[in-house]
This record gives C-alpha cells, structure tokens and sequence, in this order.
C-alpha cells in the first residue's frame, strides 16, 4: 500500500466520523505534501534571518537565536535543556535545537532540499502547520488549538519558527484540551483501552458523546466512562422529552432571561462549557410544559423556550424529536440561505426536486441543500420562484439528526 492510498483510507474515516458527530466542515482542509513550496519558503528566510543553518543534510532551526523561547509553554530553561540532551545528533549546535528539514530514508516521500542541500529530503514536523496556517489564515490569526500533549516541544516549535519568520505574532489565543482518559486511565494499545470515535459511534449516540464532552471543560481531562456516557444519554432524553408536543398544543411561557445570561456568561468565560450546560438543564427544568413545536415552529414560540432553543443549538446540540412537523412559509426563510440554496441547486443536473433544510436552534430555519430538477424552467429562475415551489404550505418532516426532508 502506497502512503497516499494510507492516507486516503484514514482521511475517509476521519470525514465520515466527524460528519456523523455533527461537526461543521472546516472552510479548507490542507494537506502537507501539497504546501511544500510554502515550507521553503519559510525554511530560506529563517537561514536568511540567522535563525537556522544548514548541517549535515538538515536544516535546524537555532534555538537561542529567539531569546524568548518557551513562553507559551512557560517551562523553564534548564529543564528545558535537561530533556534535549538524550541522544542528542552530532550536527545540532545546540541540544535544543529542531529540524525543520532533514534527508529522507529509502521508500519515504522526498523533495529537493532548500539551502543548497544535494540530497533530496523532507520537511521536519513542525514547519508545516506554521507554512499552512501562514498560507490560509495569515501571519497572525485569532485562535489555535491542539491537544495539550501538543504544547510542547510541538507548538512551542510553532511559535519559534513562525515568529522568527514573520517578525509577528503567530497566534493570539491559544486552547489546549486536555486528554480523554478511560476509566481513569491514559488510552494506550499496550493498556487496549484505546476507544477510538467509530468504536464510541457504535456504543452511543453523536448527541451522548457531544454532551459528555461539553459537561466538562476542555482544558481538564475528560474521563470516559460507561457510567458518565449512560448519564450523557439520559441528559439527551431530557432534552428530546422537552421538546416533544405538547398536549392541547399549548407550550410553555416561562421567563428563562436569567438562564440566558448565564448561559452566555458562561460561555464567554473561557467557553465554559459545564456551567453553560448546568444553565440550559436549568432551563429545561423549568419549562412549565413541553414546547410544543409540533403545534408552532420555534420563531411562533415564547421568549423563554425560544432562548432554550438558541443555547442547544448554539452548543450543537440536537435536540428536535422525530417526527416533529413543521410548517414554515417561504417568507421565513432568509435571503443568504436561498442565495446558497439556488446556487447549489443550480450545479445539479438529473435530480429529482426536493429540500432539505436544517433547524439551527436559534429561532431560525436555514436551508442544509436544495435539489430541483433542471428540466423545470420558469419555477427555478430565481430565488423567490425556488422558494414558493418549494416551501410554500409543505408538510415537514424533521428528522432526528436535525435535517428535514419535503
């Protein structure tokens, strides 16, 4: 099996697993190999700045060329020094310094090197993130993340290499998770406790697992076990069973103001995630009725359960039963979601006509994809035309995973 042909089958797994929690598809998915001109680039002006050198077939970047290394991981120097000198490579100037390019073995992918080195190699570990978030995101972006395993030598490395490039600052905020534990333990295959996402997707629901990460902060470990996931699930139900019809069609009409403000409170505090969660159960707890979306859509409901509605949504959390009906006018439907709509409709061709719309949990209904048949003329010309057809009076389906179909 080639590395490509790996990689493709990983990229596959990784996609489907994603998509079955619900997660939002980033805006681009870069891959490494595809971004080695930037990497060069990068790697030439740190050699340019005297912040690296070349030796011995490598490229290492020099460590004590950047006076405030190890800032973000605020680890002291010689501890710092203490773990480098294991097997430390005769080439280095420095035992903390780091490759940014080396030569490749037999059978690895290889490029030709930079810096006038003859042997054809591969970049290092670190400088691709910094050549892939400089190409997409700038020379200083807003927030990066990463596991906190990641911290350091990976992310100071980031820094280091980014900064000394640029003369700017990399990134503004950094979030570290920290790790998921089962059982109280490390995962680790020699422990065979690895419980990896399709393996939890067969166990629980996506909205069990999404709950179980929220009811902890993301900077704390996180202990997975079937206790705490039987918990998530029965926290789901709770949700599910809030929004179910309501009897005589009548919905509840609490004042939920001050569940919103702590909500928002909480999230703005480092997105604290269990205090917002404690908020919205709060909240649920104190709805005097079902909401009752088979008898009203959520832009007809009171205040409070439409503030209820907002912060599961907004978490992501899918909390709309099956079997809800919906019955939303063509009016309701923002212009941008039909702008989105008709230009995605208009690239099929041989499809049969039908919708399918998502409800964000914010008051709102926004359209997921729209199909429509080609050979149809005046009824597809334009976004007004597109909605009438097909959002008119419709019965709607809304299924569990937050979709709906015509």
């Amino acid at each position: 099996i080639t590395i490509r042909q790996l990689t493709e089958e990983t990229n596959a797994i990784f996609q489907q697993d994603v998509q079955a929690l619900g997660c939002l598809p980033p805006d681009v998915q870069p891959r490494a190999t595809e971004h080695i001109a930037e990497m060069i680039r990068i790697i030439g002006s740190l050699i340019d700045s005297g912040h690296a050198y070349a030796a011995d077939g490598h490229v290492l970047f020099s460590v004590p060329s950047m006076n405030d290394y190890g800032r973000l991981s605020r680890r002291p120097l010689d501890e710092m020094i203490a773990g480098a000198r294991v097997d430390v490579a005769p080439y280095k100037r420095d035992a903390m310094d780091f490759v940014l390019w080396k030569p490749s073995k037999p059978g690895e992918p290889s490029w030709p090197s930079p810096a006038g080195i003859a042997t054809p190699g591969r970049p290092g570990w670190h400088i691709e993130c910094s050549a892939m978030s400089q190409e997409y995101l700038g020379e200083t972006f807003d927030i990066h993340g990463g596991g906190i395993d990641l911290l350091f030598p990976h992310h100071e490395n980031e820094v280091a290499q980014s900064e000394s490039a640029t003369g700017k600052p990399f990134a503004r905020v950094w979030m570290h998770n920290g790790l998921v534990l089962r059982d109280g333990e490390k995962m680790s295959k020699s422990l065979g406790n690895v419980v990896g996402v399709g393996d939890a997707l067969a166990r629980w629901s996506p909205d069990a697992i999404r709950l179980f990460v929220l009811n902890s902060h993301y900077r704390r470990p996180n202990n997975l076990t079937d206790e705490a996931m039987a918990a998530a699930g029965a926290g789901v139900e709770r949700l599910r069973n809030a929004l179910r019809p309501a009897e005589g069609g009548a919905a509840s009409t609490i004042d939920l103001d001050a569940s919103r403000t702590r909500f928002i409170d909480a999230m703005e505090s480092d997105l604290g995630t269990p205090e917002a969660m404690a908020a919205l159960a709060a909240a649920f707890g104190a709805l005097s009725a079902p909401l009752g979306l088979a008898a009203s859509f959520a832009w007809d409901l009171p205040a409070g359960p439409s503030i209820v509605l907002a912060a599961a949504g907004l978490l992501g959390l899918i909390a709309i039963p099956a079997g809800a009906q919906m019955r939303p006018s063509a009016s309701q439907f923002t212009l941008a979601s039909l702008e989105g709509a008709y230009a995605y409709a208009n690239s099929l061709s041989n499809v049969a006509s039908y919708a399918v719309f998502r409800f964000d949990g914010r008051g709102s209904l926004s359209v997921d994809s729209l199909h429509v048949n080609k050979s149809c003329t005046t009824t597809c010309e334009g976004n007004r035309e597109i909605s009438e057809l097909r959002y008119g009076t419709g019965s709607y389906q809304m299924n569990a995973d937050g979709t709906g179909i015509l």
